[in-house]
């Protein structure tokens, strides 16, 4: 087999080099490179190639180009396993270049299994991306065979099958949402290819959470027990300790103006006469007002505060601004009042949404 290399010109050196006539040491390598591109078959390039390039350019080639005999050794058993598939003759192929490069059989070990690993990587992605995550029965025994042809040891699998699940997760984590579809496809998935990440405690909160995302914007919105009074048709979707805010106006200096005039009565006495004309300069501000207990329904935002019970219905509101620990609720008349709490407020407004949307 020939090694699939491009041929590439040699350095001419720096100006030192060439009035010196000293040989760019790179150039040794290039040399290599070129012998084995232009070679009908890597077995009928021998070792003298490399004595003849260590006498030339007076080095050790093989310890002075380690690395990149390595990275070289490595691509070439990559492009054995292009189909797949490992031949005798690749073996054989692959041993010479192990000799014609010194590599120890530790470090050809380790580059073989690196190798073997990141293909079937690579046909695991492709087995995951075209099979959507279906039921894969005869990809199973695809990758089996590529495992055991590869010699990959089991830990290597176990790591990369894990890793590539856990990609899949974080895109459905990004999303923020799984439909029941994908839930069942990724349920299987994972236990075809015995990976147990789903029996991870903060995996499964975080699924949990995307199941609930589906269910308040496609599917039936779960509700909550409350122990207030609702209407016969009325759900609860949501509740927690909250503090609710309004706008206010108040005044915050007072401006006087206006012509004045000093009459003298007496001396050393003189009377101020002024037209006043007072401007109040006013400005709005958030006040806290009360704080309680916050119900959303279907019908209604309710507040059950300390010193006052608030109700806005749905239908009134227009708009809902959130920001990291508060919510805007903006209402199509009087005043928006800002309700503060933190814990699951993005699940609060996608609620809120729902039950806004369900009204038209």
């Amino acid at each position: 087999m020939s090694f699939p290399l491009e041929v590439y010109p040699l350095s001419k050196g720096n100006f030192l080099q060439r009035v010196f006539k000293i040989n760019p040491k790179d150039n040794a390598f290039v040399e290599l490179n070129n012998t084995l591109a232009k070679s009908k078959s890597i077995k009928s390039v021998n070792p003298s190639a490399i004595e003849g390039l260590n006498e030339k350019y007076k080095i050790d080639f093989n310890r002075l180009f380690q690395d990149r005999l390595q990275a070289s050794y490595k691509a070439y058993i990559l492009y054995c396993f292009t189909d797949r598939k490992f031949s005798q003759e690749e073996a054989d192929a692959i041993f010479h270049l192990k000799k014609l490069f010194s590599i120890s059989d530790t470090k050809h070990n380790k580059i073989y299994e690196d190798a073997g690993t990141e293909v079937y990587k690579q046909c695991l992605s492709e087995v995951l991306a075209e099979s959507n995550m279906s039921p894969f029965d005869e990809e199973i025994k695809y990758l089996n065979k590529i495992r055991d042809d590869l010699q990959i040891p089991d830990k290597a699998v176990r790591e990369v099958t894990k890793s590539l699940i856990e990609e899949i997760i974080d895109k459905i984590i990004k999303k923020n949402w799984i439909s029941p579809k994908e839930d069942g496809q990724l349920q299987e998935v994972t236990k075809k290819l015995a990976v147990d990440i789903m029996e991870d405690d903060l995996v499964k909160a975080k699924l949990d959470r995307c199941r609930l995302f589906y269910n308040i914007a496609y599917g039936k919105v779960p509700t909550v027990h409350t122990d207030i009074n609702l209407q016969n048709d009325e759900v609860c979707y949501f509740k927690t300790n909250a503090d609710w805010y309004e706008p206010r106006r108040v005044i915050n200096r007072v401006q006087y103006g206006g012509p004045s005039l000093k009459i003298k009565i007496a001396k050393g006495f003189y009377w101020n006469f002024r037209d006043y004309q007072v401007n109040l300069m006013t400005k709005d501000i958030v006040q806290k007002v009360d704080t309680g207990k916050l119900y959303l329904t279907d019908k209604r935002l309710i507040f059950s505060g300390n010193m006052d019970n608030r109700n806005i219905r749905i239908s009134n509101i227009i708009d809902v601004v959130p920001s990291n620990d508060c919510v805007q609720i903006v209402k199509d008349s009087g005043k928006s009042p800002i309700i503060a709490f933190s814990n699951n407020l993005d699940v609060f407004v996608a609620l809120l949404a729902r039950a806004i949307q369900d009204q038209y």
